[in-house]
């Protein structure tokens, strides 16, 4: 088993980039060493409307990266003895919901082998139509509202699990998993009581979030084990 850990800051390109060139730049090497066996996360992080939910899941005319990314794991995937897994979780006031659950359940953390997980639901797929499908149905379930300058914001943190198992042209079994990560923004909250403790929550979640990325991207973190 590989694990991977990497910081990249997209702070490198102007205004007009396009999504196609901030995957290529920075979402596809994580995706390939996914592909090898080390675990990777792509998200986005800023305030309220800056554009990260167009960055990940993009428009009718634009991809995003989280569409770019499957594309790319199906295509290196489609010669090799493997199987894909996806999960759909979302964070809304430090509590964990399942996106792909009907019923919607509040999830555990556990630690197995030194690694935080939850009991989350995975569904095994085998094309991109199955993987919308499973990323489409759980959008509708996420946690919506309004904000001061966004009238459909997203309330909650959501991460779409992408799991691989396969076997190498050595017979070496490969397990990795992908976390594509759409977090919800910063902003001022608003003074009524449910928006203003959504608002809390999720300020609070991302100053420590940013705090965790300030200290690794200072190390320049870049450890395999």
């Amino acid at each position: 088993f590989k694990c991977i850990s990497k910081i990249n800051l997209a702070n490198t390109f102007d205004e007009d980039a396009s999504n196609d060139e901030i995957y290529k730049s920075l979402g596809q090497p994580i995706v390939q060493n996914f592909l090898e066996g080390y675990n990777g996360t792509i998200l986005t992080f800023g305030q309220t409307s800056s554009g990260k939910t167009y960055t990940m899941v993009g428009n009718q005319k634009t991809a995003g990266v989280i569409e770019m990314a499957i594309d790319d794991i199906l295509e290196s995937s489609s010669n090799g003895n493997y199987v894909l897994r996806v999960g759909y979780i979302e964070v809304y006031k430090e509590k964990i919901f399942d996106l792909l659950d009907e019923k919607k359940p509040e999830l555990k953390i556990y630690e197995q082998k030194g690694e935080a997980m939850t009991n989350q639901k995975q569904f095994e797929v085998d094309s991109k139509e199955d993987v919308m499908k499973y990323f489409h149905e759980g959008n509708q379930r996420k946690q919506m509202g309004a904000s001061f300058v966004n009238e459909n914001s997203s309330r909650s943190h959501t991460i779409f699990r992408i799991s691989l198992d396969s076997t190498d042209n050595n017979d070496v079994k490969i397990s990795s998993n992908l976390f594509l990560v759409d977090l919800a923004g910063s902003e001022k909250p608003d003074m009524s009581k449910n928006s203003f403790n959504e608002g809390l929550f999720i300020n609070k979640s991302l100053l420590a979030l940013g705090k965790i990325v300030r200290q690794l991207s200072e190390k320049n973190v870049d450890v395999k084990n």
